[in-house]
């Protein structure tokens, strides 16, 4: 498979998979049901991982073995982080989109089943909120990209 078709089918997987768990979520709070953010993680996980690997072959190709070298495991770092950064953002957009609420919100309150990301912004003043994930995406963008 080709680099730019390994790049192309990892961003979709990647795209497939935030649409997929926001209307999820989406869904889950309009029902009034808990979101468990431990089985979301592995979820996450489980989407994430074949996507950051055909970003890594995308990137830099892979030696087709079974064992990664030390150049791929470290793209595949890159692409794993850079993958996370991502989520973060888009997944937030979404689910606030489809949930009728501003691109930023975050629950509002310090309650007992917010997510570890949401207490991190919820600390964070709102101006920052997107200029610090745009900045994360972009620097991890840059050292895949590079």
């Amino acid at each position: 498979m080709s680099e730019a078709v390994c790049t192309l089918l990892g961003y979709a997987l990647l795209l497939l998979a935030i649409r997929r768990e926001a209307r999820r979520d989406a869904a889950r709070i309009a029902l009034g049901r808990h979101i468990d953010h431990a089985r979301g993680a592995l979820r996450r996980s489980a989407w994430m991982a074949p996507a950051a690997v055909l970003l890594m072959a995308g990137r830099i190709g892979w030696s087709g073995g079974w064992f990664l070298t030390v150049p791929e495991l470290k793209m595949l770092a890159l692409c794993c982080l850079l993958c996370m950064a991502l989520w973060w953002l888009l997944f937030d957009l979404l689910l606030n989109r489809l949930r009728g609420l501003p691109w930023g919100y975050t629950g509002g309150g310090d309650n007992q089943g917010d997510a570890v990301a949401d207490n991190v912004l919820e600390a964070m003043p709102a101006w920052a909120r997107l200029p610090v994930k745009l900045l994360l995406v972009a620097l991890f963008a840059w050292l895949v990209y590079r």
